[in-house]
């Protein structure tokens, strides 16, 4: 586990359930996600934290969609391991 996160779901306009990482990323968000308590990962460093990079996005293959607000994330090439 790399923190102590708490799922936060948000079900918008769009109808889709979005998770927010608040909280650092843990073993429980990424199965929330693939097992489709989830239709998607708003990252959003206004909203919350996350620790080393994108480099978790390669524990959630069934994730479908994706949304990153943050101007200090780098690197962006563990977003490619996610399916398209």
């Amino acid at each position: 586990m790399i923190g102590a996160a708490k799922p936060i779901i948000e079900r918008r306009e769009d109808g889709l359930r979005w998770l927010m990482i608040t909280d650092g990323w843990s073993d429980e968000l990424a199965n929330l996600v693939n097992s489709s308590g989830a239709d998607g990962i708003e990252l959003n460093s206004s909203k919350g934290t996350w620790a080393d990079g994108l480099a978790f996005l390669s524990q959630v293959p069934s994730l479908k969609h994706l949304i990153i607000l943050d101007l200090q994330e780098r690197g962006v090439s563990p977003i490619e391991v996610v399916p398209s």
